[in-house]
């Protein structure tokens, strides 16, 4: 088992300049894990928007700013405390076309678990759902993404299924009234 060189355009989230930055050169990572998103990208999420890199990218930087940005984590600290340790073994991400490579800090003789380990982005939700989760959480202050934050700040634990659809649709509305997207 020994050390690959990671690439020096690959990048991390740096959560104090709030923006993806370049590894740069001479970082390594003991594995690399492509992820081909060639089916999702330019396919159709059920409300009828295309799935693109924005949404891998979304992903990436909800998960690590939770647990890198202090005041995230200081809103969410079960979850951040609990992701940090597994957030520290990632090396460096490189977006090509529709082919995620992740480099991380893990191995296994079975290499499907190291590519499970390594499945960082679950490209479960566009990322203005993601979006919208993000600011009622941690700017409105109207839910909590754990159960132990919801019951220590004395909001709702967020689900999306039984009663929390309306306030995200709200936060949406402001999103297209202000034309807003992340940087």
């Amino acid at each position: 088992q020994g050390k690959l060189d990671v690439p020096s355009d690959a990048f991390l989230w740096d959560a104090k300049a709030k923006t993806f930055r370049p590894v740069g050169p001479g970082r390594q990572a003991i594995s690399v894990v492509t992820f081909d998103y060639s089916l999702y990208l330019g396919s159709n999420w059920h409300h009828g928007q295309r799935i693109t890199a924005a949404d891998i990218l979304y992903n990436l930087y909800q998960t690590f700013d939770l647990v890198y940005d202090e005041n995230k984590a200081r809103i969410e600290p079960a979850l951040a405390l609990t992701s940090k340790p597994y957030l520290d073994t990632f090396r460096g991400f490189r977006l090509d076309g529709s082919k995620l490579e992740v480099y991380v800090d893990n191995w296994h003789f079975d290499t499907s678990y190291i590519a499970s380990y390594a499945s960082v982005v679950g490209l479960t939700m566009p990322w203005e759902i993601l979006a919208a989760t993000d600011r009622l959480v941690f700017e409105d202050r109207r839910a909590a993404y754990s159960d132990t934050a919801a019951e220590r700040l004395g909001v709702p634990w967020l689900n999306l299924v039984k009663r929390d659809a309306l306030l995200v649709r709200r936060v949406l509305l402001d999103f297209q009234d202000k034309a807003f997207v992340p940087q």
